[in-house]
Formats: C-alpha cells, structure tokens, sequence
C-alpha cells in the first residue's frame, strides 16, 4: 500500500503470514525521486504492470531464508579392534534419515548442507523445493550422493536446512549391534530457529 511517500506493508498473525512484525508494519522509504523545481522530473517511467512498492517489497536473495533448522547427523559404527572407531559412541552402528514436511499452502524452497567434525568439513548449500504437504528426506547416502562428501569411516555432525517458510522436521535415529538389525529407534522435532531478516 502507498502512503505518504513510503510502502507500508501490512502483516498479521495468522500462520504462514509473510515476513513482517505481526499486526504491524514496516515503512519503507520511497525511492521515488524528488521533482526538481518546477515540477519537472527525469525519472523513467515504471515498467509496465510493476508499482514502486512492489518493486521496494523484494527481499535480497539472503533474507528470503527465514527459518534454520539444525539436525544432528549420524552416520557411522564403532568397531573395536578395526579402523572404524570413534570414542562417541559405544560399539554398533548408527544411522540416521531427517523427514521433511511443507505444512503450508503454498510452495517454499529450501536449502541443504551438512557440516561434520574437522577442518573444512563444511558441505556448500543445495537447494531444493516442496509443493504444499510434500514430503522429501535425507539419509546417510546423501552424503556423498548430494553433497559430495565422501567420509570413509563415517560421520557426525548436523545437517542445516533453510527455508523461506516454516517446515515440519523429523530426525528418526536407529541403532544396533554390528552386523545385527535394529535394537533401538528414537525419534526427535527438530527445533526451528528464526534467522534475521537482512
């Protein structure tokens, strides 16, 4: 909405709300040039179909990610007496698969990365997408399969995922002795945290 030189862009609380202050607004000034004396100006004319305050509305491509979510990732086994051993945890292998629900009516795109213990051992972010009430996971495959990252004796650490709107994550644990099934299972929310609008 135009007002008095500046957009005001008005929010509400309802879920899935665009970004904002709730039942607020944000006032952004005008960039609309000021007429030189005599009315006269040389601005160019607005492009077809596109008004000043839809033009100021656009976030930069940083702020579109509004929501971080942090899973913890473990993808290993400790075996006594061979190479692959850590002092993490007890003996046995470990596995992990992170859910990913968009619970709103509308698209949202995301972005992935996972980070392990190390120097350097730091993924780049992919991106990706969910259509309303898709679903899509990450297992221990990914990665090397999506992130590139080939981890000989396993890994531990958290894949981080952004999202323009908020996600339902679900991180899913399973255990068990070494060349045995499964002994034990958790299941665990992963919290959201909102990221500052930059």
């Amino acid at each position: 909405m135009r007002h008095g030189g500046a957009c005001i862009l008005r929010t509400s609380t309802r879920a899935g709300a665009p970004w904002g202050v709730a039942n607020g607004a944000f006032e952004i000034p005008s960039a609309d040039p000021v007429p030189p004396p005599g009315g006269q100006t040389s601005a160019k004319p607005e492009p077809k179909g596109e008004s000043p305050c839809h033009r100021q509305r656009k976030l930069p491509a940083k702020a579109a990610y509004r929501f971080q979510y942090a899973a913890k990732f473990i993808c290993t086994s400790n075996i006594p007496g061979t190479s692959q051993t850590t002092g993490s945890f007890l003996p046995g292998n470990y596995q992990t698969v992170v859910n990913v629900h968009n619970p709103n009516e509308r698209d949202v795109k995301f972005r992935a990365k996972v980070a392990f213990g190390g120097k350097g051992l730091i993924s780049t972010f992919i991106g990706d997408g969910l259509g309303p009430d898709e679903v899509t996971r990450f297992v221990c495959a990914d990665i090397r399969e999506k992130f590139g990252m080939n981890l000989i004796h396993g890994a531990e650490g958290f894949l981080v995922i952004e999202s323009t709107h908020t996600l339902d994550l679900i991180a899913v644990y399973t255990a068990g002795p070494v060349g045995q099934g499964v002994a034990s299972i958790d299941v665990e929310n992963v919290r959201e945290r909102r990221l500052p609008i930059r």
